[in-house]
């Protein structure tokens, strides 16, 4: 009964306010993060893999890791739940080739 109320409210309402309501209402169940994996030069030669955890709602990269997970995402605010992920080291994967665009003089 009570559901059926919520949703006769919600559709009186103007559609900025239902906007607004809806988006409170996401950002607050948890969702599971999306792993992305990179590439990058650790120590400015040595090629390394690196997973990383982005934002399922805005893509921000995430302040995770196996010792620290958090609440919610510091750029838009939504829950997130880390349970269930599996951590990855890094992986090197070799050298940079040395070249001129690598070195300064």
């Amino acid at each position: 009964m009570e559901k059926y109320k919520i949703k006769n409210l919600i559709h009186k309402m103007e559609d900025e306010k239902r906007s607004t309501l809806c988006c409170l209402l996401v950002k607050n169940i948890a969702r599971k993060p999306i792993p992305k994996t990179e590439t990058y030069l650790k120590y400015g030669f040595v090629i390394t893999e690196h997973e990383c955890q982005h934002c399922p709602r805005c893509n921000h990269i995430l302040n995770a890791g196996p010792n620290y997970q958090p609440k919610c995402c510091s750029q838009c605010g939504q829950k997130l739940n880390f349970s269930g992920t599996r951590w990855k080291e890094d992986k090197e994967l070799g050298f940079a080739k040395r070249g001129e665009a690598y070195e300064s003089v």
